[in-house]
This record gives structure tokens, C-alpha cells and sequence, in this order.
């Protein structure tokens, strides 16, 4: 998951990849196949992933026959892709998702997991919008699947699960403390307990998401030159209005090319 600034990609829960990947390693493949068909583009489409993380959702879409180009800011995060999500359809590199995605055109960008949030400033997220319609071809779709907030959640609010591997159990929780009008001030903790219960590994990160509502994201999306804006649910149905939750966004790029 790539971060909003260099200094934050040195929180514990985003430098220790293998850490990260253990807590997230849920199935994705309805994430995957949905978010594919609202892009609307088929195999061998080339795809761009800013903030891929440790390449769950890029190796998943080379999988699926995709051209990949997938990027995030932690270098860490880039060195266990390569070397536990390879595939000959997906090449990822280290790269700012602000401003550094590259240069030729693609079919369809895709961001998961929250990232877009991470991004913290106004300023960032314009960039980083603007950075992803440059490189999309004229119609072409940006999904994005990240959590809305008509209202700041009320702290302490708390998100947390447990995932059961063959040598340990990792334990995740995602809480909000303190929140201001256009920020939420996150505490990510992963933990993982080893089955011979040896001593368990902790690892924290505190990082600031932007609040984000249907409104203030279609805004920003139609300056950054994308015509409109969708929203769907887990289900692929479409929502309307100031929704609260996880959705994923559809953003159309205009239909003259952006340079």
C-alpha cells in the first residue's frame, strides 16, 4: 500500500511486507472479478495498479490474463512482490502513486484496499487523480475501492480480525482515535503468535486517511479531467447519494486524451 509521503512508508505495519501480507491474505477473487468488470476491459488489457502492496490484487489480475504495471512507494513492499507474487504479466516497480505511474497509455487503473484514503492531503489527491487520467486511454475507467464518510466516525472507532496460518496466528486491528474534519487518525497493529508460542511479533503504524464522500470524490475526480463518477457495493449494484462504507468507485476519463 503505498503511502501519501516518504516518511510514512517508514511505519512498521507497511516496512514489514511479510508481516502485512500475512494479515491480509484473504480470498480476493470476488474483488478481483468484480472490479474487473466495472472497469470494463477484458484479457490482455494493459492495467495499471498504483499501491499494490505486496501484489495480491496484481498478481490476481495477471491471473486472469491482464498486462500489469503495479507500483508502491515502500520498497519492501516491491522487493516481496517480486519475489513471492511473480508472474511473466505483471512488472512492479517503486514508485510515488502521487505523481510517478509512468508514461504510456492503459485500458484501466485499479487501487484496493483503502490506499486512495492514504493519500492525505488535497493537494496529493489531485495529483495522484491527475497522474492516473494521463495515463488512461480516452474513455477509459479508474476503479478504486476505498470507504466513504458522509459524517467522521466516532471514536474510538475499531476494525479488527484474525487470520489462521499453518505456523501462526496473525492478529490484525485497524483503530481511529481522533478525527478532524477531513481526517481520520488511523493505528494499524498487526501481530503474529507463533504456534510454538515463542514470543509474537508486533508491529505498528499510525498514519492519517482522508475522509472522503460521494460528493468530495466526484469533485475531485471531474477536475482532475473525469467525467463522472459510479458507485457500486460488494454486489456490483449501483448506490446513490452520500453513502457511508466500503465501495468501489467507477471513474470515467474524458474522451479526448490527457497529457
Amino acid at each position: 500500500m503505498t503511502l501519501s509521503s516518504p516518511d510514512a512508508s517508514r511505519d512498521a505495519v507497511f516496512r514489514e511486507a511479510w508481516a502485512y501480507d500475512l494479515a491480509f491474505a484473504w480470498d480476493i477473487d470476488a474483488d478481483l472479478q468484480l472490479a474487473a468488470r466495472l472497469a470494463e476491459v477484458a484479457p490482455p488489457a494493459r492495467v495499471l495498479v498504483p499501491a499494490c502492496g505486496t501484489g495480491r490484487y496484481a498478481l490476481g489480475l495477471a491471473e486472469r490474463g491482464f498486462v500489469v504495471e503495479a507500483s508502491d512507494l515502500e520498497p519492501n513492499m516491491v522487493r516481496f512482490a517480486r519475489a513471492h507474487r511473480a508472474h511473466p504479466g505483471v512488472a512492479y516497480r517503486v514508485g510515488d502513486m502521487r505523481d510517478d505511474l509512468g508514461d504510456e497509455t492503459v485500458d484501466a487503473a485499479f487501487t484496493f484496499c483503502n490506499s486512495f484514503r492514504y493519500l492525505a492531503t488535497g493537494e496529493d489527491a489531485s495529483r495522484h487523480l491527475q497522474a492516473v487520467r494521463r495515463r488512461l486511454k480516452p474513455r477509459g475507467v479508474y476503479v478504486m475501492e476505498l470507504a466513504l464518510h458522509p459524517r467522521p466516525p466516532v471514536p474510538p472507532a475499531r476494525n479488527g480480525w484474525q487470520v489462521h496460518h499453518e505456523h501462526c496466528l496473525v492478529t490484525a486491528l485497524w483503530t481511529v482515535d481522533r478525527v478532524t474534519a477531513e481526517h481520520a487518525f488511523e493505528r494499524a497493529t498487526i501481530s503474529v503468535q507463533p504456534h510454538d508460542q515463542s514470543e509474537p511479533e508486533r508491529f505498528v503504524a499510525e498514519q492519517p486517511q482522508r475522509l472522503w464522500t460521494a460528493s468530495s470524490l466526484g469533485a475531485a475526480a471531474h477536475a482532475a479531467g473525469f467525467d463522472d463518477l459510479v458507485l457500486f457495493d460488494r454486489t456490483g449494484q449501483v448506490r446513490a447519494g452520500d453513502v457511508t462504507g466500503r465501495y468501489f468507485a467507477r471513474l470515467r476519463a474524458g474522451s479526448t486524451p490527457c497529457n
